[in-house]
């Protein structure tokens, strides 16, 4: 499956070679004899990283190429122009020793969607205690409860179309 993975990042090794097949299919070593290891993380979405101290993970500017580095400077596997399925851009990152591939805008900005965000979820409660809570309220007392209904149907429905994510990019 690692295999696989890494097929999905374009993994290439540049200054390592694979161990023995008989070790674990996911340990590289580096021209300085130590071992590496990589395994599939985040459901086979990223890989993980177990590196030599002094090892790194260079991530470049544009975030279309990923690189493992030796202690010594030597390039030991790049990876270069991530995909992720559906997305016509993607960019990688690299948090907690795993690197991942995910969908960017054509300027290579993360996509930030509604449900990713707690800004726009705070925003849209904040939108409906307000509307119930100073437009429903009092119309529902004046009409008896059913202009209440229909008040609070109508914020919802403003809510609904409102793209309460923007706040977020």
């Amino acid at each position: 499956m690692l295999a696989l993975t890494l097929a999905m990042f374009a993994g290439q090794p540049a200054n390592a070679t694979t161990t023995d097949s008989s070790d674990d299919p996911g340990m590289f070593q580096g021209p300085d004899g130590l071992e590496r290891g990589m395994a599939e993380a985040k459901g086979g979405l990223g890989i993980r990283f177990d590196l030599q101290p002094g090892d790194e993970i260079k991530i470049s500017d544009n975030k279309q190429l990923a690189t493992v580095i030796a202690a010594d400077g030597t390039e030991l596997v790049r990876f270069d122009s991530p995909k992720v399925e559906g997305s016509e851009h993607a960019i990688f990152l690299y948090d907690d020793d795993v690197l991942t591939a995910e969908a960017a805008n054509a300027d290579g900005t993360p996509v930030v969607s509604a449900q990713g965000c707690p800004k726009a979820s705070a925003i849209s409660w904040g939108w409906t205690i307000l509307w119930d809570g100073m437009v429903c309220v009092p119309f529902g007392i004046a009409t008896g409860g059913v202009g209440g209904f229909m008040c609070g149907a109508a914020g919802s429905g403003v809510s609904s179309f409102v793209s309460w994510d923007k706040v977020c990019g």
